[in-house]
Parts: C-alpha cells; sequence; structure tokens
C-alpha cells in the first residue's frame, strides 16, 4: 500500500513529516494525510518524493497481488 511505503521510507531516510513536507513544499499534514491513507499526491509528486527519498517509482507504487485477492 503506497501510504505504508511512504512511511517506511520516509523514516528509513530519517526525516519527520514537517521534514519531507518542506522538501516538497507542503504542510506537515499532508504528509501525514498520505500516510494514513485518507489522500494520496499526484503523479509529478510522487516523482518529487522518490527524488527526495532516493528511491525508484516502482518501490512506491508498485501492487502486492495478494492484497488483491
Amino acid at each position: 500500500m503506497f501510504s505504508e511505503k511512504l512511511k517506511a521510507a520516509r523514516k528509513q531516510r530519517g526525516l519527520s513529516q514537517a521534514a519531507l513536507g518542506k522538501l516538497l513544499d507542503v504542510q506537515a499534514k499532508t504528509i501525514s494525510n498520505w500516510e494514513n491513507g485518507k489522500s494520496e499526491p499526484n503523479l509529478k509528486t510522487i516523482n518529487k518524493l522518490c527524488e527526495v527519498l532516493n528511491i525508484p517509482l516502482y518501490s512506491l507504487i508498485t501492487v502486492s497481488y495478494t492484497h488483491l485477492r
């Protein structure tokens, strides 16, 4: 799930929600909403997230087929 992957990637980089928000020019509440599954960023922002977190795009958006059963 995107929200869980984002949270794990952020924590792995040692960033708070506020710090990541600052790097993306969004509020910490926005990061919180993404991580809690209340909303999701658009593709442009997801690309920026990947740049900031230094991770490949597929690591945030790939679907686990075991969750689709």
